[in-house]
């Protein structure tokens, strides 16, 4: 299935970028300050926890002190900086629209990445984050929309097929393009399955790092008792179990890669009826789709992106790939973009 086949929609030039309810809805939802107590909160456990039992884990008290001050200052410095930026970011997308542009990717490293713009104004370099498939959109299309850099040189980009106001900040000079890899130029959406996986990978590390952690310093101190253990080990379960919870529903996208091979992409006519977002994107999502044989189906999306349930609603088409039989899992989203998914169908509408 060709990108070409997919028409998305593209940002309003006439308007703030803010103006656009699709993007305004993502940036609140971005996180804010308040996202930086979470690092300081594990900092301040782990530096009471080698307070007590420094002496007892000899070495390891090397190791807790390092997590210590790493999880302290990455959280002091985005309760400095998160508010300020995020105020001029505000700002900035709140006065400005958006306006065309030439973008090349120059140098990458791991999310990170410099592209240069060139509009009809000037031509500058930026530095944002993003993820590999959305890279390998933007080296694809060569195009973007950008607002900025302000005097503080603060930027935004929005990239086909997103819309999502990406961060940016101004960088001084043009660094020597790297060469590209085979796999900023694979298919997004089989990319997007790939990263999907690997987050879901991640999501364990937060409920075993507490246990393994908390076995470790029994260990050392060679302490034995059932009922305090097991307190403690209930103790580290809610801790993971919390950290997980707002993911809960990620683990049902394992199935995605293995859903990409099967089949072919179809469109369909769709509308989306509920959709409900959290702090990591779209908690669960119902979308009618109109199949091309005549027939309708409920489908329920769960812990996807924004942009996915944005576009349908803006474009009111959705391509799907499988048969959707009810009670079944089925692909769906927007094929040669990072916009994609496992539905459940419900059944017929």
């Amino acid at each position: 299935m060709a990108s070409a086949e997919v028409v998305l929609p593209v940002p309003a030039l006439d308007r703030p970028v803010l103006a656009d309810e699709f993007t305004a809805s993502g940036y609140r939802l971005r996180p804010g300050t308040w996202w930086g107590l979470r690092p300081l909160a594990v900092g301040i456990v782990c530096g009471a926890l080698l307070f007590y039992v420094a002496d007892a884990i000899g070495p390891f008290s090397i190791l807790l002190a390092g997590v210590t001050a790493l999880y302290t200052a990455t959280g002091i410095k985005w309760l400095r900086s998160s508010g300020a930026e995020r105020r001029a970011t505000t700002e900035l997308l709140s006065t400005t629209a958006w306006r065309p542009a030439r973008v090349e990717v120059l140098s990458t490293r791991k999310r990170r990445c410099v592209v240069e713009v060139v509009t009809e104004e000037q031509t500058f370099c930026l530095a944002l984050v993003m993820y590999p498939a959305h890279r390998a959109v933007l080296r694809r299309s060569g195009r973007a929309w950008v607002v900025g850099p302000d005097c503080k040189g603060i930027a935004a980009v929005r990239i086909e097929g997103s819309f999502e106001a990406w961060p940016a900040r101004l960088v001084a000079g043009r660094p020597e393009p790297m060469p590209v890899s085979a796999r900023e130029t694979a298919d997004p959406t089989v990319q997007w399955a790939g990263i999907v996986r690997q987050g879901i990978v991640r999501l364990v590390i937060p409920l075993l790092a507490p246990l393994v952690a908390f076995g470790l310093v029994l260990d050392r101190l060679g302490h034995v008792d059932l009922p305090l253990d097991l307190v403690g080990a209930a103790a580290a379960l809610v801790v993971g179990a919390a950290m997980l919870w707002p993911h809960r529903r990620l683990p049902a996208q394992w199935r995605l890669r293995g859903l990409l091979d099967v089949g072919e992409w179809t469109r369909a006519t769709a509308t989306v009826d509920r959709c409900t977002p959290n702090r990591v994107g779209v908690r669960d999502a119902v979308v009618t789709a109109r199949l091309p044989e005549g027939g309708t189906v409920t489908l329920a999306l769960a812990q996807v992106g924004m942009d996915l349930p944005n576009t349908v609603t803006a474009t009111g088409a959705l391509w799907i790939k499988g048969a959707p039989r009810p009670g079944g899992r089925v692909a769906v989203g927007f094929p040669g973009y990072p916009m994609v998914t496992v539905a459940r169908v419900l059944g017929p509408a």
